[in-house]
């Protein structure tokens, strides 16, 4: 299977770019350790206010050929502060920042009356890590403190990351796969997750091409969620992340996806979505860019909804 998903990231994909109302440098609002940059911010609205997370990196990227490499073993970092809704400075959580130290990929999300988050924690040796756990972080209402909770492959993976976190029915779902579509309940009595709708999947079908970048939201269409999906353009092998809207039906039996697309052109800059808001007159996406830089990009959601939602 991972040939196969190797030639499958060959494959030419149509897309297009969508050029922001506006873009914010979200990195000019943390500090980190020097040799760290920030990267993969995610995004939630927090009453009146907006919470973001910015994760800073310390890795070696060749941004050609997509290799990593982690000489010193230093972990991943994740920074939070509040925005008001002019996406203005406010401050930041009580939280202290070493309660989320060493995860990846964090993607904030709301739901059963508080902020939550889900992410990856790599495990085996730190400068060459073997395997990654999904930690589901649930956060104090006043974001004084969190409670980390590590959650088991559902398969008996050793690596598992950029699940899509919902809430449905009272309770956290998480989107597992998309293609096949499998979604996934969160017991929060056991800390385990179990298959909803069809018998377990064949292992050997998950190509996992396609990830989440955000949490889902709710509307009279369906949950929607930001995705993402990295492919290599030849003849140069340059790697370039594609982004997509998919509306996942009620009854958890279809996952329709949009048309592909780029904030803005890609250029040289390699992009990774990792959040995206619906408010009612904007929608608003959190990305890093090429391992440097944190983004954030604003769309009116009337021209969002027409370029990049699936189509009925």
């Amino acid at each position: 299977m991972g040939f196969t998903r190797k030639l499958h990231r060959l494959l030419p994909l149509r897309s297009r770019s969508i050029e922001p109302d506006a873009v914010i440098d979200l990195g000019q609002y943390v500090r980190f350790p020097g040799g760290y940059r920030p990267h993969n911010p995610s995004i939630v609205r927090y009453g009146q206010n907006l919470l973001v997370c910015v994760r800073g990196v310390a890795y070696e990227a060749h941004e050609k050929f997509g290799f990593y490499r982690n000489p010193d073993g230093l972990p991943s970092l994740n920074r939070l502060f509040l925005m008001d809704n002019d996406m203005r400075f406010v401050g930041r959580p009580a939280v202290a920042d070493d309660r989320l130290d060493g995860l990846e990929d964090l993607k904030l999300f709301g739901g059963l009356g508080r902020i939550w988050a889900v992410g990856g924690l790599p495990i085996g040796d730190p400068k060459n890590f073997s395997g990654c756990v999904i930690t589901l972080v649930e956060f104090n209402p006043d974001l004084t403190d969190c409670r980390l909770i590590q959650v088991q492959s559902p398969l008996g993976f050793r690596f598992e990351k950029n699940w899509a976190p919902f809430v449905a029915d009272d309770a956290l779902h998480f989107i597992y796969s998309c293609q096949p579509l499998v979604v996934l309940r969160y017991d929060p009595e056991s800390r385990s997750v179990s298959f909803v709708g069809p018998q377990q999947r064949d292992p050997s079908t998950l190509a996992f091409l396609e990830g989440g970048s955000s949490g889902g939201f709710t509307t009279a269409s369906g949950t929607v969620f930001l995705t993402h999906r990295r492919v290599v353009r030849l003849p140069s092998r340059r790697r370039v992340y594609l982004c997509r809207v998919r509306c996942l039906s009620r009854d958890f039996t279809s996952f329709r996806g949009g048309q592909f697309f780029s904030i803005r052109q890609p250029g040289k800059h390699i992009q990774f979505a990792n959040g995206m808001l619906l408010d009612d007159d904007r929608v608003l996406i959190t990305y890093g860019e090429t391992d440097s830089a944190a983004r954030l990009a604003c769309f009116s959601t009337e021209r969002f909804r027409r370029l990049a939602f699936p189509r009925a």
